[in-house]
């Protein structure tokens, strides 16, 4: 509930909560995680329980189902997440070296000068 109401309160433009400089794919990537454990564990639970009627073993194939695709979406974020990750590292990093080397081939121009 609480990142529920964190991803709706959010009016930061870079897509952030401001107050816990958390990013919102990143809220998102836990919301999926703790909804495919919980709908896991209910699952398990209602299945331990299960008296045998209709409705019971419905629900728990349904609850099982919901589990199945809450983890294949967080599979996807962590997915997401890591590809985004490595892109905003590799081209700062790659740009820093490239204005490291600019830096020092004219430090060298300037000596030889």
């Amino acid at each position: 509930m609480v990142i529920h109401s964190l991803l709706a309160s959010n009016r930061e433009r870079n897509g952030g909560v401001p107050m816990l400089g958390i990013q919102k794919h990143v809220l998102d990537l836990i919301n999926t995680a703790t909804s495919s454990l919980f709908f896991f564990l209910a699952s398990v639970v209602l299945a331990a329980l299960n008296h045998q009627t209709g409705a019971e073993i419905a629900a728990v194939v349904f609850g099982f189902l919901v589990t199945a695709v809450y983890a294949l979406n967080t599979a996807l974020g962590v997915q997401r997440w890591r590809l985004r990750d490595s892109r905003d590292g590799g081209p700062q990093s790659s740009e820093y070296m490239r204005a490291r080397t600019a830096s020092r081939d004219l430090e060298a121009r300037s000596e030889l000068q």
